[in-house]
């Protein structure tokens, strides 16, 4: 258990519960590649795409290799879709 409290370690649980159940809605969404995926061989191999964060003219731009470009496109249509879940 990660605290000697109750109540702290049912408020962590729960927390990992909806984290889980999250990941599980998105994961149907993802490409097929990410759809047997583990949480965190997800996350290392999404934040391992970013290259740089550029800052233009008030707007942010994210630099890419150009071969995780379409991985980021798909990435982001169905993180699109996610948003748009009844």
């Amino acid at each position: 258990m990660p605290c000697q409290d109750f109540q702290a370690n049912a408020l962590y649980f729960a927390l990992c519960a909806l984290a889980f159940n999250l990941f599980a809605l998105m994961r149907m969404l993802l490409p097929k590649e990410f759809e047997s995926m583990r949480a965190k061989t997800f996350r290392h191999r999404v934040y391992a795409i970013a290259e740089k964060v550029v800052r233009h003219g008030r707007k942010l731009y994210l630099k890419v290799k150009a071969a995780h470009k379409l991985l980021l496109a798909r990435l982001l249509e169905a993180l699109q879709k996610l948003a748009q879940a009844p």
